[in-house]
């Protein structure tokens, strides 16, 4: 199974992808400057669970699935929508042709 994004290359001198570690990684940033947001973290000593996951569809594209929790006086939808379109849009100045699909969960009021 790969873990990266083919990404198209003009230059024909090979083939250019994207890890999908990184994606993760530019998505987690781009989340942490929201107020009032933060990632859902597992609690255990060996967990490598970070709120924030990639994977690869059938077709290359990658599914960035993002858990959140939100404060109580946060607005749930247009936060929610402001973070899709924050992370939308670091991946696309970042990785500039990456296919790609955002999910927000929110796990938690608190």
């Amino acid at each position: 199974m790969k873990d990266y994004v083919i990404i198209n290359n003009y230059g024909r001198l090979g083939k250019i992808g994207i890890s999908t570690n990184a994606i993760c990684s530019i998505a987690t940033m781009a989340v942490n400057s929201f107020r009032g947001v933060c990632l859902k973290r597992e609690k255990g000593f060996f967990s490598v669970d970070k709120g924030v996951k990639v994977t690869l569809g059938k077709d290359g594209r990658a599914i960035v699935s993002i858990d959140v929790i939100l404060s109580s006086d946060t607005p749930v939808t247009s936060t929610c929508l402001n973070i899709q379109k924050e992370v939308a849009s670091a991946i696309t100045m970042m990785c500039d042709t990456v296919p790609y699909d955002v999910k927000i969960k929110v796990v938690q009021i608190a």
